[in-house]
């Protein structure tokens, strides 16, 4: 099998982390939340055919991010999406979270993600900062909160090469 094609041929186990604060304290004081882009994601991974995976609500906080990263990846987990926290408002910590981590990154991810999103918001794609890469042996994804900005990136980029991303990092070598 050529590389370039290269794939891994099971599902693997998944975490997906939603980032928001009010959320977050929704969820202490008792309250239902809605999360419509992590519960859309869900239900995108079910139909890829992934049957374990992991949900986590956090706050806005650099250490709770990292620290829900570990758990997910102690858990077994080898995709990871996180939800939430990539713009650039001083509440948007999600970002530099994931980047401290990560020992790989995928540079051409953000690019990709941002043409895709150009022709949808316009230029208001400047002010993500979607980012992608391994920690570890974990392809982790850092998408935006909006449900029509986790559609693009798990329709027309995640879906299509998370699993051979993974044989890549993982039995790739060439």
């Amino acid at each position: 099998m050529p590389h370039e094609h290269a794939s891994i041929p099971y599902k693997p186990p998944t975490a997906i982390i939603t980032v928001s604060s009010s959320r977050f304290e929704s969820r202490l004081r008792g309250d239902n939340i809605e999360d419509k882009s992590g519960d859309w994601a869900e239900e995108r991974l079910r139909e890829e055919g992934i049957e374990e995976i992991y949900r986590y609500l956090v706050r806005d906080s650099h250490w709770q991010i990292i620290n829900t990263i570990e758990k997910a990846i102690y858990s077994g987990c080898e995709l990871i999406l996180i939800i939430g926290g990539s713009g650039v408002s001083p509440s948007d910590v999600s970002y530099k979270a994931v980047k401290s981590l990560l020992d790989d990154e995928l540079t051409a991810f953000p690019a990709l993600f941002t043409l895709y999103s150009e022709g949808e918001i316009g230029a208001r794609s400047v002010s993500t900062r979607a980012v992608a890469g391994f920690y570890k042996s974990s392809l982790i994804f850092l998408l935006p909160g909006s449900l029509n900005a986790v559609k693009t990136a798990m329709n027309k980029i995640i879906m299509k090469e998370y699993q051979h991303l993974l044989w890549l990092r993982n039995f790739g070598k060439i």
